[in-house]
């Protein structure tokens, strides 16, 4: 028992907790689908504190950069290169102007890019656990869609492998153009796991704000109500906040969710 506990204190004291959890658990962790599920449960998770970190670094300075902009008295317009097809134009703005995008950036902007990629990355995660479920058990294949083999790709794809990767990436993405609380079901039911309607809920109020953001400039519309149900966040017509209380909130959805899916499906591929 001594030497047990000499061991353990060495682990603890010689690596760090992600390291020496990813050891302890790669030992249990048998089944192929739990593993690689895992794996992409942990990439998703340095995403999300990559994005928290970046941020909370980066809005002191743009906050900086505005206050001293904005101070300027300078009435010059300085000339700015900007993209334009395949060349460079000018673009001309005075310091105040440049001082005003640095504080939109800081005070909404960045939230604003940092949902938009959270969310894809979230969708790019529930959709690599399909793939890594169904190519286990191609027979789940039809529980996201019982349609025939496109004819292209049948002619086009000899090997068997990859055909079932071609297809499953196809169903994949049309899965992803359901109703958000339909698609998540089947996700649940490819995976034979159970997880709370809360965090999904959460989940699908992200999804809604994201395309307010994208499609409809940030105000909320009918469409914001009726997805985000009584996790709603405003009426139609309303200002969509975005802000760093929400923005916290959305990290810490995403984990809860990539959370609930990795301990579940481990539960269940052992």
């Amino acid at each position: 028992m001594r030497e047990h506990a000499k061991l353990a204190r060495f682990l603890v004291s010689s690596f760090p907790a992600i390291q020496l959890w990813a050891m302890i658990t790669k030992v249990t962790r048998k089944h192929p689908v739990s593993r690689k599920i895992y794996d992409k449960h942990i990439q998703l998770f340095r995403y999300l504190n990559d994005a928290w970190i970046f941020t909370h670094l980066l809005r002191p300075e743009l906050d900086k950069k505005a206050e001293e902009l904005r101070g300027s008295k300078s009435s010059v317009k300085k000339e700015y290169l900007v993209p334009k097809r395949n060349q460079e134009v000018v673009s001309r703005r005075r310091d105040g102007d440049i001082g005003d995008v640095f504080k939109a950036q800081s005070d909404r902007g960045i939230f604003e890019t940092n949902i938009v990629a959270i969310v894809s990355r979230v969708e790019a995660f529930i959709q690599d656990c399909l793939r890594i479920a169904i190519l286990d058990k191609p027979e789940k294949l039809v529980l996201i869609g019982d349609k025939n083999i496109p004819l292209n790709l049948f002619l086009e794809l000899e090997d068997r492998d990859v055909l079932l990767e071609a297809v499953i990436e196809s169903r994949c993405q049309e899965l992803l153009f359901a109703k958000p609380k339909d698609y998540l079901e089947k996700f649940a039911k490819v995976l034979s796991i159970d997880i709370k309607s809360e965090i999904f809920e959460s989940f699908i109020e992200m999804k809604a704000s994201r395309d307010v953001i994208v499609h409809n400039r940030g105000a909320i519309n009918k469409i914001y109500v009726e997805k985000a149900g009584r996790k709603g966040r405003g009426a139609a017509g309303e200002e969509l906040v975005v802000d760093e209380p929400y923005f916290t909130d959305v990290i810490e959805n995403a984990k809860l969710l990539s959370g609930a899916i990795q301990r579940e499906t481990e539960k269940k591929y052992k």
